[in-house]
């Protein structure tokens, strides 16, 4: 019989849904089965080819209603279904681990408490303990979020989350947030994301000859991708309007990642109509969703991350251990692993103009791509080894299990905590 903690992971989304948060979690659960621990999902059916229950590389996964594409409402709807279901497996689970809690933290915290078990909250989002991502929405339904009511829900929500026994930051942003929102210093954990240095790697001739032949990427072409959902945060509609000015016959553009359907960030179909108004189908393809990032990765010649906001982006770090020299937007956890024209170029967020300026050096000079390559590729290996993070989150794991929710303090009665300039986050 194991001696680790057995862990339930809840999740709004879980692969085969591709995104930041589920793809920490699906890496993060191999691992802890490879290391010993017992490992269930609790999550949404998002679509019908995916079965209500199934032993999904080797962990159980649980999915619950609503069924349906990802929609801010469904997270929302989901949480009896999940509260339910975590119930229903209390006696499978010593520790609850929520990595996307914006919303679904709430079934996590409930049934936390209802059973005695610890609850350890990941934060991918900035802005979500001040309360900021509720402005955007709030403001499309014409609410003034400074009013009364508005606070006085977005102080409970606050203090609710801060209840949890550990919250994991993945960007200094989000720890200095919590702290900033009284979250007791031994509570809060700054856990970075970590990539696969076998999986991301640099490419070898052959194999980036070979990707471009099965894409049909010309090989005398510069290949720049861009890895993400097509949505508006994620400053795809500024990178074609930069890419606008950069474009070359010689020069490729490839955005990688679905379109966010029904969601008011939706830019699938702006970004479309942007190419064919200005006639640049030459220059950019839609690839549209992908299951082997790193193989295409090991095609391109440079990576873009313009987001508006971000608080650590998966996207990055594995193109910076493929080797590939990139331009990303002055925001969040880009801060944690870009050093200026050191290991990449970092531009203004939301201003194609700066983006484009950058991407142009990028392109015009093949000595700089090589060196921001080859430092992007050092400082990934130093400093966010996935084998290195996920061994900090098993012991972290541990010690929550081991000191149980009986230690819980309670966190102090915040106020209104003061604005921060990054966490203009929206939901």
């Amino acid at each position: 019989m194991t001696t680790q903690p057995r862990i339930l992971l809840l999740t709004a989304y879980y692969f085969p849904f591709q995104g930041g948060v589920e793809t920490h979690a699906r890496a993060l659960a191999g691992f802890l089965v490879s290391a010993g621990f017992s490992v269930s999902i609790v999550t949404r059916q998002v679509d019908r080819t995916s079965p209500r229950r199934e032993l999904l590389e080797g962990v159980p996964v649980h999915r619950v209603w609503p069924r349906g594409p990802r929609t801010g409402i469904r997270k929302l709807l989901m949480l009896p279904s999940a509260i339910l279901e975590i119930l229903r497996l209390r006696r499978t689970f010593d520790v609850i681990y929520c990595p996307g809690y914006q919303g679904i933290g709430v079934a996590a915290l409930l049934c936390g408490k209802l059973l005695g078990r610890p609850v350890i909250l990941r934060s991918g989002n900035l802005g979500v303990l001040y309360g900021n991502n509720w402005d955007a929405p709030l403001a499309r339904w014409r609410i003034d979020p400074d009013i009364a009511i508005v606070r006085w829900l977005k102080a409970r929500a606050r203090r609710m989350y801060m209840s949890a026994d550990a919250l994991v930051c993945n960007c200094r942003d989000i720890e200095r947030e919590a702290l900033d929102c009284g979250m007791p210093r031994d509570r809060v954990h700054y856990l970075p994301n970590g990539v696969d240095l076998q999986q991301y790697h640099p490419a070898s001739a052959a194999e980036r000859t070979d990707v471009r032949a099965e894409e049909g990427w010309p090989e005398n072409t510069l290949v720049c991708v861009y890895l993400g959902r097509l949505s508006v945060e994620k400053g795809v509609l500024d990178l074609l309007q930069a890419w606008r000015t950069v474009a070359r016959p010689e020069r490729l553009l490839v955005l990688v990642g679905p379109d966010m359907t029904g969601n008011a960030l939706d830019a699938g179909p702006a970004a479309r109509a942007f190419v064919a108004r200005h006639g640049l189908e030459s220059v950019v393809r839609f690839h549209g969703p992908c299951v082997s990032p790193a193989r295409l990765l090991r095609g391109a010649d440079l990576y873009t991350q313009p987001s508006h906001y971000e608080a650590f982006s998966n996207a990055v770090i594995e193109a910076m251990a493929t080797g590939l020299p990139l331009v990303a937007s002055r925001v969040g956890g880009m801060l944690d692993c870009i050093d200026d024209e050191q290991n990449g170029l970092l531009c203004n967020p939301a201003d194609s103009t700066d983006l484009a300026r950058q991407l142009s050096r990028l392109v015009d000079d093949a000595p700089i791509r090589e060196r921001l390559g080859r430092q992007a590729r050092d400082r990934v290996a130093n400093d966010f080894d996935k084998t290195i993070i996920f061994r900090r989150f098993a012991d972290l794991f541990v010690a929550v299990a081991r000191s149980g929710s009986a230690t819980r303090e309670r966190p102090p009665e915040a106020g209104a905590p003061r604005e921060s300039p990054d966490a203009n986050v929206r939901a």
